[in-house]
């Protein structure tokens, strides 16, 4: 291979004088001397132990051995990733073949498979799968529906759902140790949430998302705004684009965009003799020929979005990284307003739409009101307009907007939230009390519902505090003040 004698002799040291003892407690067992194996944690022994199975594929192909068809050039045996293999056959008697020759490799190299670990997935469009049996190392193999090879969850279908499910599970068991950390703090700056989801869940959850993720950007996007519905104690059915709009988000789709793309780039200036651009050659091919493989075409998945974003001219060569920039940007451009246009024509909340800020930094959000009175206003500024409730100091309120209002007698009131903050007449004196109006009109709830300061926040939930334990009492004790 090309190497030194006196390398190859300070590798060969460095094994002849391995040894490793066990630490208990604060004491050290005997030294027992390393007779196999490569060193365990050592930075060189991925690259040592794949020169040591360099071979492995011209070995197969020493027998008469071929794998999966790539192309109408070659084929491919296998796959190594330090020491996880993949064996690849289009029938079950070429990989019993493929497996007979492991068996026989492995002998002659003195190496040991895992059969516990190793398994069985039989790629297929559809139906029941054949009762194969397969054996390796002298034990049957077990045959699976899915796989997770290299941390990514590889179903038999050629799908990514449930590597999508798995990613958002992921993500949110990530989430629940940011929001403990979160609320000991008592953190209310959400540049701080942010960075924490980010680096916790977001990162959790979009692993390897440039290969699975663009047909799952919908689901995926799910995990960010429950997250932040979670820690602002919001409604699952606030719409997402209310919850995005109110603290500056950009949907998880950029990200994922972003790194399929940055991935296309790469594979785009590889040597076209290299697999993964290969791979993309021949996905086009098939696209071009079959558009009906939507759900388990990579590259026609992301020209499907290419064309919702408009960045189709981004997927037919190498891109430079300044114009891949200019891309993200539009694309970051467009997910905004599809949210705004969302919040603005929606009827969940009446409200909401006047009272978004440009420039999210000027918001209440980014005030210096402590994080119990932001999660109050974030609540009060997206009620929804029907079927809701509203909890304060553990006391709990339903409101009806269909129905009439069950406090006063009003012509043509319903029983809103809306109704209840700013004009039951029931509430006239306490709103007179902090607001300095008994009744208030569009512009003055607005601004109540758009307060920034910790003072005036502290009076919106003074009356808030007041008003909901006063319909609790009439509405369990059934008289009226």
């Amino acid at each position: 291979m090309g190497f030194s004698a006196r390398f190859t002799n300070v590798i060969k040291s460095l094994y002849d004088k391995a040894h490793f003892s066990i630490k208990s407690g604060s004491q050290y067992t005997k030294s027992f001397d390393i007779s196999e194996g490569i060193l365990q944690g050592d930075v060189l022994s991925p690259v040592l132990f794949s020169l040591f199975v360099a071979d492995f594929e011209s070995f197969l192909r020493g027998r008469g051995v071929t794998g999966a068809q790539l192309d109408r050039g070659d084929d491919v045996p296998c796959l190594f990733y330090a020491d996880d293999l993949v064996l690849l056959n289009e029938s079950a008697s070429g990989m019993r073949k493929v497996l007979g020759c492991l068996d026989e490799y492995c002998a002659i190299n003195k190496l040991q498979v895992n059969s516990e670990k190793s398994k069985m997935v039989i790629f297929r469009k559809g139906g029941k799968t054949q009762d194969y049996k397969f054996r390796c190392a002298g034990k049957e193999l077990e045959l699976v529906s899915q796989f997770k090879y290299l941390g990514v969850v590889f179903s038999c279908s050629g799908k990514f759902s449930q590597q999508a499910d798995a990613a958002l599970k992921n993500g949110m068991a990530a989430a629940s140790n940011v929001y403990p950390l979160i609320n000991q703090a008592q953190s209310s700056s959400p540049k701080v949430w942010k960075t924490l989801f980010h680096a916790l869940s977001s990162a959790t959850a979009l692993y390897g998302s440039e290969v699975w993720g663009i047909f799952y950007c919908e689901m995926i996007d799910k995990l960010q705004t429950r997250f932040f519905k979670t820690l602002l104690h919001l409604p699952r059915n606030t719409p997402d684009a209310y919850v995005r709009a109110e603290l500056g988000l950009v949907s998880l789709k950029l990200t994922i965009l972003k790194r399929a793309l940055s991935w296309l780039a790469k594979v785009r200036a590889m040597d076209v003799s290299r697999f993964p651009s290969r791979c993309l050659a021949r996905m086009e091919e098939l696209g071009r020929s079959n558009p009906s493989t939507l759900s388990t075409d990579w590259f026609s998945q992301l020209g499907k979005l290419a064309m919702e974003f408009k960045f189709e001219s981004a997927l037919s060569f190498a891109v430079p990284k300044k114009d891949l920039g200019k891309a993200f940007e539009s694309i970051k451009s467009q997910l905004l307003e599809q949210d705004a246009a969302t919040v603005a024509i929606s009827r969940f909340n009446d409200r909401f739409n006047y009272l978004l800020v440009p420039g999210s930094e000027r918001s209440f959000l980014y005030s210096g009101m402590s994080l119990p009175l932001k999660r109050l206003i974030s609540r009060i500024r997206v009620m929804g307009k029907k079927k809701t409730s509203l909890t304060f100091d553990k006391v709990r309120v339903y409101f009806d907007g269909d129905a009439p209002c069950s406090m006063c007698n009003t012509p043509d009131a319903n029983d809103s939230f809306s109704h209840f903050f700013e004009a039951c007449p029931i509430f006239r004196i306490d709103r007179k009390r902090f607001f300095g109006e008994y009744v208030l009109g569009l512009e003055q709830a607005l601004y109540w519902y758009g307060v920034v300061s910790d003072k005036e926040a502290r009076k919106v939930a003074g009356f808030v505090n007041t008003a909901v334990k006063q319909r609790a009492l009439i509405e369990n004790e059934g008289f009226l003040f």
